[in-house]
């Protein structure tokens, strides 16, 4: 028997997001949450639309992964800009712009999917999902330097935020018979390791690990400090840090030495000569493939201790 996949659905509600200033239209049809998402884009004729081209394909495709229908600034829904540059190569870029928007990237997943292969079950959430989950291409932090909007939502990004993010997690893995929510790592890179360090001390009956790496704002003014949650934390610590990294200075490195010891806390720290902030990212321009591999191996060890049985 065969089944005719080709249905001609409705179109989806319209979405937006604003790449460069550009505002972008775009349908999504879902699909599996941990498939590859597929992008549609179209010709160049008149009247073009992704949907219109596309749409008696989307049920098929939709079955097995996301579905993301987009029109290019000049066509259907998106904004009718002028073209600054090479045609193709503009528009390339600001599909390259739309993927980062919706944070279609794989640099975290890697990463991710590295700490699986060793045997854990990793739950990566995209901690800029309350603003539509965009990310931020690191191939142009040598360029342009941090991406206004991208600092903006790391600022945004509270403690309190994060610890309700962490309990949500918790949940799902208590919910998992596969996973063991008593013996929980947190591991943060850049942003991600003060709210890594936050959740630790907020979660101590769960948290048996916590890792922080090349972080920033571990150690502020304002009295929900991060380094302030190692008073009420029980996890092993390790502090990974880069040589000469404004976000994290010396200061800030002595101030949580000082606090995890007066607190009992099992902690290390740990200086990488020569590398910078970002040192463990493969695709960024500041990788330092020596610090990120001795990084990893600490990492390891510390799960090794802590969480296997």
């Amino acid at each position: 028997m065969t089944t005719d996949v080709h249905h001609d659905l409705q179109p989806p509600e319209s979405r937006f997001v604003t790449v460069d200033g550009v505002r972008m239209h775009y349908h999504k049809v879902s699909g599996p949450v941990d498939a590859t998402p597929v992008i549609f884009t179209h010709g160049g004729g008149p009247g073009c639309t992704s949907w219109n081209n596309f749409r008696l394909s989307a049920a098929a495709f939709a079955t097995h992964h996301p579905c993301y229908f987009v029109d290019l600034p000049q066509y259907g829904g998106s904004d009718m800009a002028c073209v600054e540059g090479p045609f193709f190569s503009w528009h390339a870029a600001k599909l390259l712009g739309f993927m980062d928007a919706l944070g279609i990237r794989e640099e975290l997943k890697d990463m991710a999917r590295r700490i699986g292969t060793v045997g854990y079950c990793v739950l990566l959430p995209n901690l800029f999902w309350r603003d539509g989950g965009p990310s931020f291409d690191p191939a142009l932090l040598p360029l342009r330097g941090p991406d206004p909007m991208m600092m903006r939502l790391n600022h945004a990004y509270s403690h309190a935020r994060g610890l309700a993010d962490t309990a949500a997690l918790l949940a799902l893995a208590e919910r998992d018979p596969a996973i063991d929510a008593r013996r929980v790592a947190t591991i943060g890179w850049c942003m991600g390791g003060r709210h890594a360090l936050k959740a630790a001390g907020a979660f101590p009956l769960a948290v048996r690990a916590m890792v922080s790496l090349h972080a920033g704002f571990q150690v502020t003014e304002r009295p929900d400090s991060a380094h302030q949650a190692l008073r009420a934390c029980r996890a092993a610590c390790y502090f990974g840090f880069a040589e000469g990294d404004p976000l994290s200075p010396e200061e800030h490195q002595r101030t949580l030495a000082l606090t995890a010891a007066r607190a009992g806390v099992d902690a290390r720290f740990e200086t990488y000569p020569g590398a910078e902030h970002g040192f463990t990212f493969p695709t960024r321009h500041c990788y330092h493939k020596p610090s990120a591999e001795r990084a990893w191996e600490r990492v390891f060890a510390l799960f090794r201790r802590t969480l296997d049985r």
